[in-house]
């Protein structure tokens, strides 16, 4: 079709079309290319076809929406009304779920009270609290004591007021229990001295303290001699077996097998004068180079004064109390060492110079301390 183009518009090849003048051949080239470019007559029953015009160079065309004004807004709207729905549709299904989980759930269960926290040491006992008068105290039995104290322990801290005055009164009640194990009017006055601090509490105790001494003072029978002491050793240490150890302990045990030797053979002797003699060194270090915490030994009130019977130390005769203090110290020992005296039938050293009565002292011997003490006595 270009070259077609290019034929009947020779100026577009650059050749210019002559203008008035014809050549020799002209007659003859136009009838040849009219024989070739001239259509065939068209036949007598068919219509006649109209040439087709001379085409143009294609134009640009302007662009056109092939989609109707408005469809992008419509479109928007759409897709938010479809979101909308499954934000509805998501939330129906929600509440079912929800409301499926509510049917099948057990009924809330109404929360328990919370008890009141228990107070710390610098926390003052609850207002509500009923506080219990002596008189009340005093006729309390052992079990409402016990149950009151536990209370105040648990809700109180124990810092109620009457909490000391209840644990006392149980102490005494237990105290008086264990009254026949008291064997000395030592033990006895002790007892009776501890008691009588706060006697409003404890009026069914006290009289059975009084009668206990009353028993344990009668009949009055004066101290022995020294001589009298002395003609007993050898009874004495025949009847004894010394611990021996590394650590040359085992005081309390022999010391304890003493005090019921005099028991058995010289009960006057025991109910009346005897005790124990204690030096006690609380940091250690005492008596090297055994370092002893304490050590304690025998003690008879004689008329002379106050002698002790320590084996362990290896005495021959009954030492003068000094004598045996300086002894049982050895070449030193540490400042804070004291002396005391406690009644013979109680165990374990003393707290201080001037402890008073500890009621927890006076109680049954154990069998492991029982055997060790039996290990001390020879044959008896």
């Amino acid at each position: 079709m270009k070259r077609e183009r290019d034929l009947k518009n020779p100026s577009s090849q650059g050749v210019t079309a002559p203008t008035g003048e014809r050549g020799p051949d002209d007659d003859t080239k136009r009838a040849r290319t009219d024989a070739h470019t001239t259509d065939p007559a068209p036949a007598a029953d068919s219509p006649a076809v109209q040439p087709a015009p001379d085409p143009t160079p294609a134009q640009p065309q302007p662009f056109r929406f092939t989609r109707a004004p408005g469809f992008l807004l419509a479109q928007q709207a759409e897709q938010k009304r479809a979101e909308a729905e499954e934000e509805r549709r998501q939330g129906q299904l929600r509440a079912e779920q929800a409301g499926a989980e509510a049917s099948t759930k057990p009924e809330p269960r109404t929360p328990a009270p919370m008890a009141e926290p228990k107070k710390d040491s610098s926390t003052l006992p609850d207002v509500r609290f009923a506080e219990l008068s002596p008189k009340v105290i005093a006729r309390m039995t052992p079990d409402q004591l016990s149950e009151a104290i536990e209370d105040r322990m648990e809700n109180f801290g124990g810092l109620t007021p009457d909490t000391p005055l209840l644990t006392f009164r149980q102490t005494a009640l237990v105290l008086g229990d264990d009254l026949p194990l008291a064997k000395s009017t030592m033990c006895v006055g002790q007892v009776h001295t501890w008691l009588h601090s706060r006697a409003a509490l404890v009026p069914d105790v006290i009289p059975l303290c009084d009668a206990k001494a009353s028993t344990l003072a009668a009949p009055a029978t004066p101290a022995p001699t020294l001589a009298e002491l002395t003609a007993v050793w050898r009874a004495l240490t025949g009847s004894l077996v010394v611990p021996r150890s590394a650590a040359q302990d085992g005081c309390e045990f022999l010391a304890h097998a003493v005090c019921e030797w005099f028991e058995n053979t010289h009960p006057d002797w025991a109910r009346l004068h005897l005790c124990k003699r204690w030096v006690v060194a609380p940091s250690g270090g005492m008596h090297p180079p055994y370092h002893w915490k304490h050590h304690v030994a025998p003690q008879i009130t004689c008329v002379e004064g106050p002698f002790v019977i320590d084996l362990l130390l290896g005495a021959q005769a009954p030492m003068a109390c000094t004598a045996w203090v300086t002894a049982a110290k050895g070449a030193s020992a540490p400042a804070d060492t004291f002396e005391a005296t406690a009644p013979w039938e109680l165990l374990g050293a003393p707290a201080s110079a001037t402890a008073g009565f500890v009621p927890e002292t006076l109680s049954p011997i154990g069998a492991t301390l029982r055997t060790s003490i039996e290990a001390c006595k020879r044959g008896w």
